[in-house]
């Protein structure tokens, strides 16, 4: 077997945050946008900058804000998702709406 094999007995999140480190250490000195989640809400906040450092258990962005840079350092924990370049745009359905933007029990009818 020309291929080396390797087994891994641990954490399997362990494992999964080391890919994780792994495919950061790709994107160094790039311009990402990390979205990261507020501690016990459901809340999320982009943060764009260049990907500057890669730790174990953390990354640190630089970002400009008002011609300053300004380092941001984040847990890896925290990370929700990593987008290279800008932020990605979504849209928000209105309160009440559902996703398709349609009130709640709205019957879909087809003619032929």
């Amino acid at each position: 077997m020309s291929d080396v094999q390797m087994n891994y007995y641990g954490d399997p999140m362990e494992m999964m945050s080391w890919r994780l480190v792994d495919r950061l250490h790709k994107l160094l000195n790039q311009q990402v946008t990390v979205y990261v989640a507020a501690s016990g809400t459901v809340y999320t906040t982009a943060i764009t900058g260049t990907l500057a450092v890669v730790g174990s258990d953390y990354i640190e962005l630089h970002a400009v804000k008002d011609s300053q840079t300004r380092p941001v350092i984040i847990p890896t924990a925290s990370i929700i998702a990593i987008a290279v370049g800008g932020p990605i745009t979504t849209t928000t359905p209105a309160p009440g709406t559902a996703p398709g933007g349609l009130p709640p029990g709205t019957a879909i009818t087809t003619s032929a």
